[in-house]
């Protein structure tokens, strides 16, 4: 984001050993976030007295043999764990899990400290980064006015990595676009819609940057905590007794490392509500800003090799007015589906040069595409 803001980054992702149930017939169920609806990846389901130890897919998916009277233990570490049986997942399928409070037994640690875990995390993912790197993403853009929805845009990207400057400034990424599809509400014709601010070519490979610095610890408290043998969570909140000044918009932030290989696996972060708050009030409102900020979020999901294969982004703010009713919403997701061996890239494929966004963008897919979408998204 701009310079005049520090965002801080916060995480929840865990590695896990799955015992495989051979059928291909089994019940399937799902465990998504209660109060996002969202799927939860990673989430440990345990049978103590059959032995059976599964764990979710990306989309929040397992599967399990039926069950008599045995009770079924659900857990993750950013989750409230769960006790219940086979009858009651039947009958309650997708399965809710309500997220734990960050703030649960921190362990209180110096930025100095943080900054050596993050940094040697950060290195880990790096290392595992080759060039020249090419990697399939399918993207989704929507636009929605008083949860009315203005446009919604799909396509295909080409992310090439051809050269990695360090493990805190990226590298040189060229994104190759295909395949656009963009829908417009007639209803929102000849109106003045503002625009996305997010790069169409955007990708945050190898671009997770926490600026710990020991004057920041005036403002925020790093904390650290452990789950079992394989996970630790690195969390950034603002202090209570926070004074804002212009400079700053204070994030909330966890970080989710797997221990064993020391590779970053996720980050979730927030922008703090009571700093939004502040945000909004003209004496701390940056010159001609012409946005009041309500919500903003990324999550960035990263396969065990240490590469993104999601992202997640959502912004919502009113326009030219200081109104919680009137308020936009732009929001994105990306999914790293697959890494390329040397793909063709002619002059056919749009190579994206300056920021845009995918719904103010033409129209130009193939006839296939949108099915192709739809098995992506839906």
């Amino acid at each position: 984001m701009k310079g005049s803001m520090t965002w801080l980054l916060m995480i929840s992702v865990f590695t896990v050993v799955s015992l495989n149930i051979n059928s291909q017939s089994l019940p399937r169920f799902q465990i998504i976030d209660s109060k996002y609806k969202t799927p939860i990846p990673f989430a440990y389901v345990k049978v103590p007295n059959k032995n059976i130890l599964e764990v979710t897919d990306l989309d929040g998916y397992f599967m399990l043999p039926k069950l008599d009277i045995d009770s079924i233990q659900i857990s993750h570490v950013a989750y409230k764990p769960m006790t219940t049986t086979f009858d009651k997942i039947y009958r309650k399928n997708p399965i809710q899990l309500e997220e734990v409070p960050i703030e649960v037994n921190p362990i209180i640690i110096s930025a100095k400290d943080t900054k050596v875990i993050v940094d040697n995390s950060i290195g880990k993912n790096y290392k595992s980064i080759h060039t020249p790197l090419y990697l399939l993403c399918y993207r989704k853009d929507l636009l929605l006015y008083r949860d009315t929805l203005v446009a919604e845009a799909y396509a295909e990207i080409i992310f090439k990595v051809d050269h990695l400057f360090s493990p805190s400034s990226g590298g040189i990424i060229k994104s190759y676009l295909q395949n656009i599809s963009v829908k417009r509400n007639p209803q929102f014709k000849g109106r003045i819609i503002p625009k996305f601010d997010l790069e169409a070519n955007f990708s945050p490979i190898n671009e997770f940057i926490v600026r710990s610095t020991n004057d920041q610890e005036k403002t925020i408290y790093f904390s650290k905590q452990d789950s079992g043998d394989s996970i630790v969570v690195i969390n950034i909140n603002p202090r209570l007794d926070f004074k804002p000044n212009k400079r700053f918009v204070i994030q909330n932030g966890r970080i989710i490392i797997n221990k064993l290989t020391g590779k970053i696996l996720r980050i979730d972060t927030d922008l703090n509500p009571k700093m939004m708050e502040i945000s909004r009030m003209e004496e701390y409102r940056a010159k001609d800003t012409k946005r009041y900020i309500y919500h903003y979020s990324i999550s960035e999901l990263f396969n065990q090799e240490g590469i993104i294969i999601k992202l997640s982004w959502k912004y919502k703010f009113s326009f030219l007015e200081n109104n919680p009713i009137n308020v936009w919403e732009n929001s994105s997701e990306f999914y790293f589906v697959k890494e390329l061996d040397n793909p063709p890239l002619d002059e056919s494929i749009c190579i994206l040069k300056k920021d845009s966004t995918l719904v103010q963008m033409r129209s130009q897919f193939k006839s296939d595409f949108e099915k192709k979408l739809s098995s992506i998204f839906n």
